[in-house]
């Protein structure tokens, strides 16, 4: 188990090597919505690059320097289009991320509560929960995991959308995974507000509703004894 672990440190084991061995959160939504698109690749959004590089810039600066940033100010132009195949970060938006990065460790209590002393970073761990499952927290303290977020919306959203994009099953999960339970702090990109989020027990059973359809998903089209064809997919739901 050990091993696996140190193996899963690293960023190309956990999303492309031994990691595909397991399902993670962001399996839950592929799996539910539409399981024809399981383990086809993720594409890179404008909310994930910019997730990532918050991420690395509050947890692990050193790394900064290894994410591919455009000097050019525009994804239009014929530069960039012929520079870059996939999308990256413009050095503008990076400018911007950068300041949400401040704004969030010029706070007191989020700054001491994110680097108190024997806090573990980018911490992965693997368990059983019916099927192999992997996660790896952005910050383990004493008492809880914590997950940054970013959004563009009001923090008065929040709940909704933590909802839509699974947090739910992800604070369940990681509850299974490190013993502790998962609080999310959160920082709005665009007016710099903070917000610290502790999912319920409503949250937390609906994450775990999630969890197990995604499983019994999983097994009926990917399991060792799949008993239907995935091509064969449709939804049902009484409404």
């Amino acid at each position: 188990m050990s091993n696996i672990i140190e193996l899963l440190r690293s960023d190309v084991n956990y999303y492309q090597g031994i990691g595909k061995e397991y399902l993670s959160n962001s399996d839950i939504g592929t799996l539910i919505d539409n399981p024809q698109n399981f383990h086809k690749p993720i594409e890179k959004t404008q909310a994930l690059l910019e997730g990532s590089y918050f991420h690395t810039a509050m947890l692990e600066p050193l790394k900064i320097k290894d994410i591919v940033v455009s000097e050019l100010s525009s994804r239009t132009s014929k530069e960039y289009k012929s520079t870059y195949t996939d999308r990256v970060l413009l050095r503008k938006e990076c400018d911007a991320i950068d300041e949400c990065v401040q704004k969030m460790k010029s706070n007191f209590h989020f700054y001491s509560t994110i680097y108190e002393d024997g806090n573990l970073f980018e911490e992965p761990n693997v368990m059983d929960i019916g099927l192999p499952w992997k996660g790896k927290a952005d910050i383990i303290t004493s008492t809880h995991v914590i997950d940054l977020k970013t959004t563009s919306s009001p923090l008065k959203s929040f709940r909704n959308k933590a909802y839509m994009y699974n947090y739910d099953s992800q604070a369940w999960i990681y509850e299974q995974l490190f013993s502790k339970p998962l609080i999310f702090y959160v920082i709005n990109k665009k007016d710099f507000t903070l917000g610290i989020f502790e999912p319920s027990g409503a949250m937390l059973a609906s994450g775990e509703d999630k969890v197990h359809k995604a499983m019994d998903i999983y097994r009926k089209y990917y399991g060792d004894n799949p008993t239907e064809s995935v091509k064969d997919h449709y939804v049902y739901e009484t409404i």
